[in-house]
């Protein structure tokens, strides 16, 4: 019993795989926007470990409703998500969220056909 608490904590966080369900649509293109990606690329050039960065709206799910996210390809890490969600915090008022999504190549080559990438290393 309770076996999961003496459990050690991964090195990397679990990847969530969405597969096919995860779809990607174009961000607005906004003031906010524009002063979070301007934020995040500033951010990311001192987290090697982050290859390219994305804000695009997501649907995990055919009935459920579009999220904004920040798209990385990469490696993940706990460091470079609390550095991440301590910057949006800082510039939004308390009650909104961004979901950080990592994903894989094939995930990024349908994100590409609806966004660019705001930070490439």
């Amino acid at each position: 019993m309770f076996e999961w608490l003496r459990r050690r904590k991964s090195a990397e966080p679990p990847r969530l795989d969405f597969g096919s369900e995860l779809e990607f649509h174009a961000a607005p293109s906004g003031d906010g926007e524009r002063r979070l990606t301007a934020a995040l690329a500033r951010l990311l050039t001192e987290v090697p470990a982050i290859q390219r960065a994305y804000l695009a709206h997501v649907r995990y799910g055919p009935d459920q409703p579009l999220d904004m996210a920040l798209c990385l390809v990469g490696t993940e890490s706990d460091a470079a998500y609390e550095s991440i969600q301590k910057l949006f915090h800082a510039l939004f008022e308390q009650g909104q969220h961004l979901d950080i999504v990592f994903i894989d190549a094939t995930e990024e080559t349908r994100l590409r056909s609806v966004a660019s990438p705001f930070f490439g290393a």
